[in-house]
């Protein structure tokens, strides 16, 4: 390939003082530089499945999933300045907080702890009529 044909977000880097800002065209409709792919060639399919899977645990697609840990690679190299050393993986959920217990465990201690359901209390429409019939 000629070095005239490579493109313009190549010829656009090598230009001091150019953004790769949209560009807004005569017709209304604006123009921004493509952004550039990664591939990943050869991925064992457990690895492939497993992302697959954490995706669906996150709500994200395969792509949406990838770019979080890209992305949250690229920030704790930033927040660690390049130390190199190694650090156990974070969740894109870094800052909540996460429990131990699984919903089966809350169950059964809830279940444990209030053996009976509440009897004879009013009941919840009741309470909303009281408060509507009060006005």
């Amino acid at each position: 390939m000629r070095q005239w044909r490579r493109g313009w977000f190549d010829w656009a880097q090598r230009m001091p003082g150019l953004t790769a800002a949209p560009i807004q065209r005569h017709n209304g409709s604006t123009w921004e530089a493509p952004m550039p792919n990664l591939s990943i060639k050869d991925v064992p399919e457990e690895l492939a499945e497993a992302l697959r899977q954490r995706a669906a645990r996150n709500h994200r697609s395969l792509q949406g999933e990838l770019m979080a840990i890209i992305h949250e690679a690229v920030h704790q190299e930033a927040v660690h300045g390049g130390s190199g050393a190694a650090r156990a993986p974070t969740s894109p959920h870094a800052g909540w907080r996460t429990g131990t217990r699984t919903i089966e465990e809350i169950d059964a201690e809830l279940r444990a702890r209030h053996p009976e359901p509440v009897q004879g209390g009013p009941l919840a429409v009741d309470i909303i009529r009281a408060d509507r019939d009060s006005r």
